[in-house]
Parts: structure tokens; C-alpha cells; sequence
């Protein structure tokens, strides 16, 4: 059987321009198809027929027959693409290379804090201030009962693979792919690798590379447990679409338990059995509670702000970043949402006159938070509000991480800087921008 999918009215196209196979399997096919089916909007019945050895006929009613049909033909056959687990060539110690000297740097103590610069390379600094380019760097790991099972390795050619033991699972350097860990599951580590609009679903385990559904405008991906499920928001048939993902054979159920015209903007887990998402609709933040699973809607919250963030959930509130809705008061500003005993909503940067600082990143700690504004500074957040760093005009925040210590780059003009620490603050000159850091002990 071969179906081969082209550009049509209801969005579908043939998939090997992103990296996988045509559409042979079965379990993309009716992936596909059902996809088409809910595009067309009117949930007919259908009948389904496979040519194949054997050959599939299905009667199609409603949406739950689509997974019933998924979950059948998955536990036949595990038609999911895989790669082969190959052994590992003898290692030899790739060199690391000096880029630039800082002086020493006590905060940092026996930990290495590792980035990725705008080059796409492997930047790693250490106590001593040396600034290296590393071969490569974990980013993830595969737990098992008792400890780690492998770990996901990012190299510096932009290629990556799982390791453990002797055998490898290598996944290859694409330039136009963003490629993203979410996280262990009972599945494997689910991957994301997205190209333009598009947003492939992939888990790696040692048993393999599983390639999953492919879904549009993806917003956000969270795990509830780290076992068979996955959430997720999708543009479908124009509208945002809460995704409920089974791992174990890709079946999934989709669902609207906001407005039509909300435009979810993000989607975290509140506890459990409940998420949380934030949206934009007619230019006003929403806030939703929602079971999981279910996808079934339990409150609506208005927020006073525009395009709201979720930065932190912890069961009995939410915290959100969002742009003031006024034209006249340019500001973005962090809130806390207390869902109980009873809803209220509280702004904590209203002490501050932060119109015209430009975006907010927020990141919590233990005993509060670090404020990065995008032109201005770094603030300290507990009972009050204190200045930490104040920026040179025209820097501008490019990333930052806050446990176990805080780590924040800037870029300008006139170079890029590193923030270190808050007590004993270091701040390093660097030769290129810095993303995505990770802490880790030598």
C-alpha cells in the first residue's frame, strides 16, 4: 500500500519533504486520515479500506473509533520507524577548544555551566574561567527503576543520540529542524522536531527512533506523568485544538473547551488531574482550568493582561506574564492567579513604572523571583522589589536560568555578557550570544 498525500484544500500534503518515510505505514495512514476527517467537520460516518496483506476494512462512526482502529493496529503490528541501535566506535576524546579567558570565578564552584551560542556552537565555562568549545553535552536522560538508563547527548554539529552501555541511537544534524526534549516518559523521551509550521512527534528509546503524528502550529506540549500520555494545543481546522496523545500507540482525541475564537498562547500542569491554559481572546487574556484526560472545561478566569504566559503552576496558583491591553501604557508586568479558596488575581510588579521596558522573562526560585526586562535590568522579586543589574542602553536579554544559580545573558551593540550568581555577582564578557544554559556539576 502507498498513499501519498499532495497540498489540497484541507491541509494535508505528502510528508517526505520533512525527513520521513512516504506514507506507507498503516498507522500513518489512518493518522493521516483522521486528521482529514476532522478537518472535513461534519464527522461522518466513513469506511475505511487498506489494501496490504492482509487488507483492512473499517467502518468508521465516531471519533473514538478512530483510536479503537489506531490501538488495534498497533498492538498487530509496531509499524513506527525505527533506527537501529548500532555499537558505539571506539571513543576517542574529542578536543575542547579555548575560546576566551574570564579569571577566576569562585560562584561557580564545581559546576560547569554549558550554552549554545548564535553559532550553533557548544560553550562551556568552569570555576577556573576558561571558556571552552565542548565536543558535545548531555541534555536529557532515560530513567529506569533504580537509576539512569541512557542520556541524550547534543553535539556540537547540531547532531545528536542516545547512548548507554555500548550501542548508540544517532539522530542526525538537520539545518532547517528545531528539535526539542519534553521529557521521560514510559515510552522513551518524547521529541519534538518542528520545520516551519509543521511539528513532528517523535519518542526515543533504545529499542528505537518512533516516529509519531504530525500536527500544525503547535503550542505547547506537557506531560501530566511521565507515563503514556501527552497534552498538547494544535491549530486544527483554524482553531486552537487541546490534544490528548497515548504514546504507547499514538492514538489521540482532540477537543475545544475554550471559546472558538480564543488563541491559546500556552498550557501547563496544575497538578495531576488538572491543567492550565492561558489565551488571547479579542484581545483579553483568559485563564482555563481543565481536567485531564477529559479535556472537559472547570473554570474560566479573565486576567488583566494580553498575551499571558504561564512561567509557574503549583496546584493552588498560577503565575502568568502578560502586556498591559491599554494602548496607552506599554508595559508587561508578572501576576499571581490563587485559584483557592477563592479566585483572586494579584499584579506583583505594580510597584514598579515599568512602561517602555520592553518584555518580561520570569523566573522563579525557592525564595522568589528574578525579573529580566528586556531594557532595563534584573530585578530581585520576594516582599519587595530590588534592582540587581541595570543594562546598557540598547542590551537585551537573550536567556536566562535561575537554579541552582542564577545565570543570565545579555547581548548589545557592543558585545554579549554573562550574569553570574546574585551575592558574589560575576559578570563575564563573552564572544558570542548565549542560549539555552544548563548547570551541571564537573
Amino acid at each position: 500500500m502507498s498513499l501519498n498525500l499532495r497540498e489540497s484544500g484541507n491541509g494535508l500534503r505528502d510528508d517526505r519533504h520533512f525527513g520521513a518515510a512516504p506514507l506507507t505505514s498503516p498507522l500513518l495512514a489512518i493518522s493521516a486520515l483522521r486528521y482529514a476527517w476532522l478537518l472535513e467537520g461534519s464527522c461522518a460516518q466513513c469506511l475505511i479500506e487498506l489494501e496490504g496483506d492482509p487488507s483492512i476494512v473499517r467502518r468508521i462512526d465516531a471519533l473514538h473509533d478512530w483510536t479503537t482502529f489506531e490501538r488495534e493496529l498497533r498492538a498487530v503490528q509496531m509499524d513506527a520507524a525505527t533506527v537501529e541501535a548500532k555499537p558505539s566506535a571506539t571513543v576517542v576524546e574529542a578536543p575542547r577548544i579555548e575560546i576566551a579567558r574570564a579569571g577566576p570565578i569562585p560562584v561557580l564552584r564545581s559546576h560547569i555551566l554549558t550554552w549554545i551560542d548564535d553559532a550553533g556552537r557548544i560553550l562551556g565555562l568552569g570555576a577556573d574561567g576558561v571558556i571552552l568549545e565542548l565536543p558535545e553535552r548531555v541534555e536529557a536522560t532515560l530513567d529506569q527503576p533504580g537509576g539512569i538508563l541512557a542520556r541524550y547527548w547534543r553535539r556540537r554539529d547540531g547532531s545528536s543520540c542516545l547512548r548507554w552501555r555500548d550501542a548508540q541511537i544517532e539522530l542526525p544534524h538537520e539545518p532547517e529542524v528545531d528539535r526539542r526534549v519534553h521529557g521521560h516518559t514510559w515510552q522513551g523521551l518524547l521529541l519534538t522536531e518542528r520545520r516551519g509550521a509543521d511539528t513532528r512527534l517523535r519518542l526515543l528509546h533504545t529499542d528505537g527512533l518512533h516516529d509519531g503524528p504530525l500536527f500544525r502550529n503547535l503550542t505547547a506540549v506537557v506531560l501530566p506523568t511521565h507515563g503514556n500520555y501527552a497534552m498538547m494545543v494544535s491549530d486544527i481546522g483554524g482553531f486552537s485544538s487541546l490534544i490528548t496523545m497515548d504514546l504507547a500507540n499514538w492514538g489521540w482525541d482532540r477537543g475545544a473547551p475554550w471559546p472558538e475564537a480564543a488563541k491559546v498562547t500556552d498550557l501547563a500542569v496544575l497538578r495531576t488531574n488538572q491543567l492550565v491554559g492561558v489565551a488571547n481572546v479579542d484581545g483579553a487574556g483568559q485563564l482555563y482550568v481543565i481536567t485531564t484526560y477529559t479535556g472537559e472545561l472547570e473554570h474560566t478566569i479573565y486576567v488583566p493582561c494580553s498575551d499571558p504566559r504561564i512561567v509557574h503552576a503549583d496546584g493552588a496558583s498560577v503565575w502568568l506574564t502578560g502586556a498591559s491591553p491599554s494602548r496607552f501604557a506599554a508595559r508587561h508586568d508578572l501576576f499571581r492567579v490563587d485559584l483557592a479558596p477563592s479566585v483572586t488575581t494579584t499584579m506583583l510588579t505594580g510597584s514598579i513604572n515599568a512602561s517602555g521596558w520592553g518584555s518580561l522573562h520570569a523566573a522563579r526560585r525557592d525564595d522568589g523571583w528574578i525579573l529580566a526586562y528586556e531594557r532595563r535590568g534584573l530585578f530581585v522579586l520576594g516582599d519587595s522589589i530590588e534592582a540587581l543589574v541595570a543594562f546598557d542602553d540598547g542590551e537585551q536579554i537573550t536567556s536566562i536560568r535561575t537554579s541552582p544559580l542564577l545565570a543570565a545573558f545579555t547581548t548589545d551593540p557592543e558585545g554579549s555578557r554573562l550574569f553570574l550568581g546574585e551575592q558574589q555577582l560575576a559578570v563575564i564578557n563573552l564572544p558570542s550570544r548565549g542560549y539555552e544554559p544548563l548547570l551541571a556539576e564537573r
